[in-house]
């Protein structure tokens, strides 16, 4: 019976351990643009998601890119993987700011992967985008579904659904 007792309290030890060095609560944040698609990041706290949000307000007034509604909340994540963390899925192309730009097209895409089927998704892409080569787009939008979904609140807005349903 002790020696249960032991395995048992050493499993849930090392169950313990594992949860607090793998998961964190951090703040999640998207900014929906003017064009349909979306800025996600991921941030320390609340303050720091609406200072990364107030810059790209400023930085992309009057663009297609402007920012016109945000969703902030805490979530808990798994902020290691191997050899990499979470906050490396948000190196973006600006100096100071990290962050993910998701475009409508990708969106409507993952939207397709996540209700119909992966290759709709597929096909969609590839029929509006640029990119030709099945393999390229698949590698692409499973690389963007398996790295961003989990931090998307809702992939499809109303704002999509208005723009797409003529």
């Amino acid at each position: 019976m002790k020696k249960n007792y032991t395995l048992v309290l050493t499993f849930l030890l090392f169950l313990g351990n594992l949860t607090a060095q793998n998961f964190a609560d951090i703040t999640v944040w998207e900014a929906n643009t003017k064009s349909g698609g979306k800025f996600i990041g991921i941030a320390n706290d609340k303050y720091e998601a609406e200072i990364v949000i107030d810059e790209l307000r400023f930085e992309y007034e009057g663009t297609k890119y402007e920012v016109d509604m945000i969703n902030i909340s805490e979530a808990n994540i798994n902020i290691y993987n191997e050899n990499t963390t979470v906050f490396d899925d948000f190196i973006s192309e600006h100096p100071e700011l990290e962050y993910k730009y998701i475009s409508e097209i990708e969106l409507i895409a993952l939207q397709y992967m996540e209700d119909n089927s992966y290759d709709t998704g597929v096909k969609f892409y590839m029929n509006v985008s640029r990119v030709k080569s099945e393999t390229r787009a698949k590698q692409y939008l499973e690389n963007l579904y398996s790295n961003y979904s989990k931090y998307l609140f809702n992939i499809q807005t109303p704002a999509m659904l208005v723009s797409y349903s003529e």
